[in-house]
């Protein structure tokens, strides 16, 4: 689901956007640590149902790169459970990314480990979105948010090493270092420390050390370069700094057009010179981030409101489906209508001709093809038709004999048995197996579907059980019935059912429901 809001999360400052038909706008925030968070959570108690996200732009964020044995789903998320509260024992907004496989060992991966080491503002700030009970779908980092800037963003040769550097509104540096095509770590660097906007000198110092802070053993150089993607970098010309360079043998600069690069990255406006935030912002909307920080506690608003929307898409699709069966139905009346119709014009027309033709000319006037498709039109009208008084009278007399047994739906369908043609390879579906069930002898069948359930019900199943199966052998009894199957039957599936037989208040609220197929002999045929 896509976030209607995004709340921005930044060392000194807590702003709030809203989405508005093409981009993210500020509506609200404040100031940490002593703001005032009041006006912000009066917006989103209006909307209560738009899903929230929250991007954590902040200094104390950590990565690690390990590696682990390749594993299953469940004891792969067992082992990164261990490994992320190892790296970072002292916070639990912690995330796993996996990344790719070791080139030197195929059974082993390489796992990214992420965490807020210093979250107390964001501890806080989810505690008042938990107490207004607005629903927290995730919480990332840009560096988690970087790699559509990574893909779409760097130059035409890339190099095995690339920089993103971006400037924050707040003035501050954002360096995210990836490897190949994946993440290694990130770093903020605050406005005191930063470079200042056109400072290349200062900033090409800035990037020599924070490649060895994320890779000491790596040295750019000519024959090793880093590709630095500069974005939002106020009072520069794209194409003259990209054609400058740095200066630096070892780094290679790119600095996109701000419109060339929204188109890349599917944003309706440009980016904005020093406010690389809504960049951010902008792309939680139009991609996954690679790890979620929050925990399942702080997301479990989000669980409930995403159940309630699939429901809602559930009762729709419901309902066009029944529209849709109603549709057939009509068309499927519309067709008999049509050809009761033409039937009965054709007998009008031959007993036109009986009552005022002789027999001679009625030897040459009568069409004997035409006959014969009055004859097996008037045959295949009989054969469809279905008598609901025989259905219902057979399933009261069964019901009057087990008053425990509650019916809820009643449902015929005529069924052609398919007469035996040796034809082996033919996969047969369920109407054409229960056909042949009754001694395929290519007469009319007619399937009569039962579902309903076992009143009074307390609990005991296999007493329900027993309701149903003598319910089943009172339908068997009437001659017409050619055999009599259970689709559902009372089973007890609670997981925390036990052999003692203890009833519960909860357990007393369950239904034994079942739902029986039974197949009957149509018109007067024989038993």
């Amino acid at each position: 689901m896509k976030p209607q809001h995004v709340i921005h999360l930044a060392g000194g400052s807590v702003v709030l956007y809203t989405w508005d038909r093409q981009s993210y706008v500020p509506v609200s925030g404040y100031d940490l640590p002593d703001g005032d968070p009041a006006t912000l959570l009066a917006y989103l108690r209006q909307t209560t149902a738009a899903v929230v996200a929250i991007v954590v732009d902040v200094l104390e964020e950590e990565h690690t790169r390990d590696t682990m044995a390749s594993l299953g789903r469940r004891d792969r998320e067992a082992m990164l459970a261990r490994k992320l509260a190892r790296a970072f024992p002292r916070t639990s907004y912690r995330t796993a990314a996996i990344q790719a496989r070791l080139p030197d060992d195929a059974h082993s991966t390489r796992v990214l480990l992420s965490g807020l080491t210093k979250a107390e503002h964001l501890q806080a700030l989810l505690g008042l979105l938990a107490a207004a009970r607005v629903p927290v779908a995730s919480v990332c980092s840009p560096a988690l948010l970087s790699r559509p800037l990574l893909e779409k963003l760097r130059p035409a040769d890339p190099a095995d090493a690339t920089l993103i550097v971006s400037r924050q509104r707040e003035g501050s540096l954002r360096l995210t270092f990836f490897r190949g095509r994946h993440l290694v770590g990130s770093r903020l660097m605050r406005r005191s420390l930063a470079a200042p906007p056109g400072d290349l000198e200062r900033l090409v110092r800035q990037l020599e050390e924070s490649v060895r802070y994320f890779d000491a053993a790596f040295a750019p150089s000519a024959s090793n370069p880093v590709d630095v993607v500069l974005l939002c970098e106020p009072g520069i010309d794209p194409a003259e700094a990209t054609a400058r360079g740095t200066d630096h043998e070892g780094f290679r600069l790119v600095v996109p057009d701000p419109a060339a690069a929204a188109s890349k990255l599917g944003l309706k406006v440009a980016l904005q010179a020093g406010n690389a935030d809504l960049l951010f912002v902008e792309l939680l909307r139009r991609q996954s981030p690679a790890g979620n920080f929050a925990q399942a506690s702080d997301r479990r608003y989000f669980h409930l409101h995403r159940l309630q929307v699939f429901g809602k898409a559930a009762c729709v699709a419901l309902a066009a489906g029944a529209l849709l069966g109603s549709v057939l139905n009509v068309v499927g009346i519309v067709e008999t209508t049509q050809a009761t119709a033409d039937t009965r014009s054709a007998i009008a027309d031959l007993t036109g001709q009986l009552d005022t033709g002789t027999s001679g000319e009625l030897a040459g006037a009568a069409d004997p093809l035409e006959m014969q498709r009055v004859a097996a039109s008037w045959q295949a009208i009989q054969s469809h038709s279905v008598k609901p008084r025989a259905i219902l009278s057979l399933v009261s007399a069964a019901v009057d004999n087990n008053p425990d047994i509650q019916l809820e739906a009643i449902e015929w369908l005529p069924v052609q048995a398919v007469a035996a043609t040796g034809d082996t390879n033919a996969a047969p579906d369920e109407t054409t197996v229960e056909a042949a069930d009754s001694n395929a002898d290519g007469k009319q069948r007619l399937r009569l579907t039962l579902r309903g359930r076992v009143e009074p019900f307390d609990g005991n199943y296999p007493l329900a059980f027993l309701s149903v199966r003598t319910f089943m052998q009172a339908l068997s009894i009437d001659p017409r019935v050619l055999s009599v199957n259970a689709v559902k039957e009372p089973l007890d599936l609670n997981l925390q059912s036990t052999l003692s037989g203890e009833l519960t208040a909860e357990r007393k609220t369950e239904k034994a429901g079942f739902t029986i197929n039974v197949l009957l002999r149509v018109a007067d045929e024989p038993a």
